[in-house]
């Protein structure tokens, strides 16, 4: 599984991480802040094709 924010592939970090159980897997963002909002995929390939998952993660902070 290979996880994108927009069209970038993403790699882990201090705040984002991925895990994987069996054949779930998750991203995991701490401390959200305006610039992780963006479009979440996740894209899985395997021997009976391909599959992708999206979600759009957006917000509003106050100062």
């Amino acid at each position: 599984v290979k996880w994108y924010k927009d069209t970038m592939l993403l790699d882990p970090t201090n705040s984002r991480h991925m895990e994987s159980f069996g054949n779930k897997h998750v991203l995991i963002i701490k401390n959200v802040r305006e610039t992780d909002f963006g479009n979440y995929s996740c894209m899985a390939d395997n021997s009976l094709g391909r599959q992708r998952g999206s979600i759009e993660v957006s917000g509003e902070f106050s100062g």
